[in-house]
C-alpha cells in the first residue's frame, strides 16, 4: 500500500474532517506495520465517522428547515444512526442523482456493515483469530469509494434534503 498515495486520494475526495481523517491516517500506518486487529478498529473508526459527518449534514440541514429530526438520528449508536441516515435516504432515494441513487443502494448497507462487522470482531474479540491481512485490504480498498459517496450525499442534503 502506498500511504501517501492513498491518503492523497482521500484528500482529493473531500477536504480533511478532523476525525475521519485521523482513524484513516492510523489505519495506513498500522496496515503497513502489519496490525491487522488495529487497522480494522481504525478502518471501521473512520468508517463510522464518514456516517455521523453524513447525519450531521442531514440534521443541520433539517434544523435550518424547522423540520422535526428523527429520533434515530439523535442516537448514540452509530448502527442505529446509519439505519436511520438509511431509513431517510431510501424514503427519498428517486430524487437522488442516479449515480449517487445507484451507489448507495448496491454499497451503503454491505460496505457499512462490513467494516462496522470487522471493527466489532477486532475490538471485541470473541476468539483469538487474527484479523486477515486481505480483509483490512479490502476495507481500505473500499474506503475512497464511501468518502466518495457521503461527500454526494452531503452535497445533495444540503440542497435537496427533506
Amino acid at each position: 500500500l502506498n500511504k501517501d498515495g492513498y491518503l492523497a486520494r482521500i484528500r482529493s475526495l473531500q477536504p480533511r474532517t478532523p476525525i475521519a481523517w485521523s482513524y484513516i491516517a492510523e489505519a495506513v500506518e498500522t496496515y503497513a506495520a502489519g496490525c491487522f486487529k488495529a487497522t480494522a478498529v481504525m478502518l471501521g473508526a473512520a468508517a463510522e465517522a464518514q456516517v455521523l459527518e453524513l447525519r450531521d449534514e442531514m440534521v443541520a440541514r433539517l434544523s435550518t428547515k424547522g423540520t422535526a429530526i428523527p429520533g434515530g438520528l439523535q442516537d448514540w449508536r452509530v448502527k442505529t444512526v446509519r439505519d436511520s441516515v438509511t431509513k431517510e435516504l431510501e424514503a427519498r432515494k428517486a430524487a437522488l442523482p442516479q449515480r449517487t441513487r445507484e451507489v448507495f443502494q448496491g454499497f451503503w448497507i454491505p460496505v457499512t456493515d462490513t467494516m462496522r462487522i470487522a471493527r466489532n470482531d477486532a475490538g471485541h474479540p470473541s476468539s483469538i483469530e487474527p484479523v486477515e491481512q486481505a480483509d483490512v485490504h479490502a476495507g481500505l480498498l473500499l474506503f475512497p469509494r464511501l468518502v466518495e459517496l457521503v461527500s454526494d450525499l452531503k452535497t445533495w442534503v444540503g440542497t435537496n434534503y427533506p
